[in-house]
């Protein structure tokens, strides 16, 4: 049977990667708000510029409003609403194990030996059928040791919220000349209500 410390280390090495999974939720959901906010953004543009240009009928402005509402809401159920349900714990997330692979496969020195210390902890009571039980508390405490200073989050990349922040679109609207038409001299009924959007809208840090 294992001692004290070795269940206490594996209870921490599970907090800390439950960490893992909050903040890769979190990183999924900020995305997906922003990407769904780029989709908004550019569908409403280009309905109001094909308006502009074209004034459609009646009819066509229907079409054009019925596509950009399933548009927007495609989107938001994607990007928002699907990792939102996973924070909340509708849908499963990553277990363990597969959180396990992500983090060693960031810090080298790491590698496969976390997965295989959760893997012998819990199948501890097998084991010991075949190695002395002295022997896997050492293993397991060697590791510990190895990744105590780590910072598992570390291995969840916000490179993508990074991106998407720069995409043209929403910088172009964001740092424009506030008497400047996005579009040259097209008419854009839309044009205030973007303006008002974004100057009440600031992205923060994760």
């Amino acid at each position: 049977m294992m001692n004290a410390s070795t269940s206490t280390f594996y209870t921490e090495i599970i907090g800390r990667l439950d960490q893992v999974r909050r903040r890769q939720l979190r990183v999924a959901l900020v995305y997906g708000v922003l990407a769904t906010l780029l989709i908004t953004v550019v569908s409403l543009l280009v309905t109001t510029l094909l308006e502009g240009i074209f004034s459609f009928s009646t009819l066509g402005r229907t079409v054009l409003f019925i596509i950009e509402i399933l548009a927007i809401t495609t989107a938001s159920i994607w990007f928002i609403i699907r990792p939102l349900l996973h924070v909340m714990g509708f849908f499963a997330s990553e277990n363990n194990h597969t959180l396990a692979v992500k983090v060693g496969s960031y810090f080298p020195h790491v590698r496969d030996r976390l997965l295989d210390a959760l893997q012998i902890y819990e199948s501890r009571e097998n084991l010991t059928q075949h190695f002395s039980p002295a022997l896997i508390d050492a293993s397991f405490i060697d590791l510990y040791r190895d990744i105590q200073p780590l910072r598992f989050a570390e291995a969840v990349s916000d490179d993508r919220v990074k991106k998407i922040r720069k995409v043209a679109p929403l910088e172009v609207i964001k740092k424009r000349p506030p008497n400047r038409p996005i579009f040259g001299r097209c008419p854009m009924d839309g044009r205030t209500v973007l303006d008002s959007f974004f100057s009440s809208f600031h992205f923060n840090r994760l």
